[in-house]
């Protein structure tokens, strides 16, 4: 099950990705993944490997870095 570090991050991502009006078929596309596989990751119930996390970052126009920060503060 994944922890607390990885809801943060899919959390951020998810938020990252709605704000750009992304589709979960669009960000699968991108890294080479399923979109019922993405819709686990976004959901946090799945952990992404970091590849998967720097190309959606990429994807979305977001650092790598400061997605880490944030989810590492998020979970406090």
């Amino acid at each position: 099950m994944p922890g607390p570090l990885t809801e943060a991050i899919a959390s951020i991502l998810r938020e990252a990705v709605e704000n750009r009006g992304l589709t979960q078929q669009r960000v699968a596309e991108s890294i080479g993944q399923s979109q019922s596989q993405v819709s686990k990751y976004l959901r946090g119930e799945t952990t992404m490997d970091a590849e998967e996390i720097d190309k959606v970052c990429k994807l979305v126009g977001v650092s790598i870095a400061d997605v880490i920060t944030r989810a590492d503060k998020a979970r406090g």
